[in-house]
């Protein structure tokens, strides 16, 4: 996963570093593309993911009725990776603060479903990396990274409620009244 992570660095590097470059007269002119090429590096070294913000999104539900506060933070000087929290939260209580599997490359964009059946009322949550389960009644909370075989399979006990969606500027929820459902690539497939 590192060599990947070192190869989408450089590349980003220098088709962004090139694009500063400009041509007079047929030659290339790289003096904007090393004043670029420095600030780049001086970021770079000077970033400290301990500085970056936290975005919350607030995610209110009528059925279930529950909150979800969603968390993530640039773990990254320019890729788009990013820790991730989240709290369930009902008329009643409220889980932990819950540590997410970090999201290591890519815009946020989580599907959200609802399942009840017998006596489990669970939320889901869908991303490329895999599946976040929270039991509204035993307050379990559970992840599984995805593999081919697993998909939310819609069905008369799974309901599909929105996205969160970070896939451009801001991060939203999207509601199911809103937009459709986005099927889901798993990364690990």
């Amino acid at each position: 996963m590192n060599y990947i992570k070192i190869s989408l660095f450089i590349a980003t590097f220098f088709v962004v570093d090139f694009s500063f470059a400009q041509k007079q007269n047929g030659a290339i002119d790289t003096t904007n593309m090393d004043s670029f090429s420095k600030e780049l590096i001086r970021k770079a070294k000077d970033w400290k993911q301990e500085d970056e913000p936290w975005t919350k999104l607030l995610v209110k539900l009528s059925n279930p009725k529950i909150q979800i506060i969603y968390f993530q933070q640039p773990s990254h000087p320019f890729l788009a990776e990013y820790n991730r929290k989240i709290i369930f939260k009902t008329e009643n209580e409220k889980s932990d603060t819950i540590d997410m599997f970090e999201n290591t490359g890519g815009r946020t964009l989580f599907n959200l479903y609802f399942q009840e059946n017998e006596n489990k009322k669970i939320i889901i949550l869908e991303d490329n990396f895999g599946f976040y389960y929270y039991d509204t009644d035993s307050k379990n909370y559970f992840e599984k990274i995805a593999t081919d075989k697993m998909q939310v399979l819609p069905n008369s006990h799974t309901i599909y409620l929105g996205r969160i969606d970070g896939q451009s500027y801001p991060l939203r929820f999207i509601n199911k009244e809103t937009e459709p459902e986005k099927k889901i690539e798993h990364l690990w497939n």
